[in-house]
């Protein structure tokens, strides 16, 4: 990291910027507005015209949760500026490395949201991608953020392949060294389950496309949550069969439960599922 004192833009007309920092994948701009509220300032190097109609206004309705979200968007001549408010998260590889890697369940769901978040950057109006490089992930709690994004050109398209390393990574905490080979020893010898690690090794396979890989990672998480589900319902059902033994068989109590269920029945509506 390391100041830019030379940057001259537009933008300085509405912030007082007190530090440029510069990443691997972006730069920063730590900023207050004319009000003293403090901001985020990430540009997005314009490498296609013209922009699309409306752009600006979806960018200003994104609300994703797991990306930074956008308060404000400024054009400048080869960039866009995305106005961020203060947002938190450690930086993944302070969370995860080789001492402390991530429990496996826990990393496929981290890794289905990352695949996600690039599937519903592709599909903005103005279409963007981001590398999923740890040191681009902050994390909060089980939730992840993607910090840097860029904007996809047709002409030249670039393909960034760090998603492929991402659930090797969180499950071992250290980057795949050698072949398939080698990373299937070292997901054995950490004990990966063998659903999990063929899913990690399914990622750094290079005949598996994107769309491959999270249609699968898709899959184990639907599966997962369905037989948690099943889980749930047996419980349900044997917790049901003890009541039934217990039931007193006087008309007037059992009338009166039936019309207290029906009522209950009549009001409840299900929980909005995210």
């Amino acid at each position: 990291m390391k100041q830019d004192t030379n940057v001259k833009r537009r933008f300085y007309e509405r912030f007082q910027v007190e530090d440029v920092i510069n990443f691997f994948s972006g730069q920063l701009l730590q900023a207050k507005s004319s009000d003293g509220a403090q901001v985020f300032l990430q540009s997005i190097k314009i490498t296609r015209r013209p922009l699309p109609n409306g752009y600006q206004e979806a960018f200003r309705r994104l609300q994703h949760p797991y990306l930074a979200p956008i308060l404000d968007l400024i054009e400048e001549e080869n960039e866009l500026l995305l106005v961020h408010p203060p947002f938190a998260g450690d930086p993944l590889p302070l969370t995860v490395n080789k001492e402390r890697a991530m429990d496996p369940e826990v990393a496929v769901r981290i890794v289905g949201k990352c695949f996600k978040t690039l599937r519903d950057l592709e599909r903005l109006p103005l279409p963007l991608s981001a590398t999923l490089d740890p040191k681009n992930i902050l994390l909060n709690g089980h939730k992840p953020l993607i910090l840097f994004y860029y904007m996809k050109d047709p002409k030249t398209p670039r393909f960034d392949e760090k998603w492929r390393e991402l659930l090797y990574y969180l499950l071992t905490g250290q980057a795949p060294m050698g072949g398939l080979k080698q990373c299937e020893a070292e997901l054995e010898r950490r004990k990966i389950p063998s659903r999990v690690a063929k899913l990690a090794l399914m990622s750094l396979d290079r005949k598996h496309p994107y769309a491959d890989v999270l249609h699968a990672v898709e899959s184990y998480i639907d599966a997962k949550a369905g037989n948690q589900g099943s889980g749930l319902s047996r419980k349900n059902a044997a917790s049901k069969k003890t009541k039934r033994k217990g039931v007193v068989t006087t008309v007037t109590i059992a009338a009166a439960a039936l019309v207290l269920v029906t009522l209950a029945v009549s009001q409840w509506k299900p929980e909005e599922s995210y």
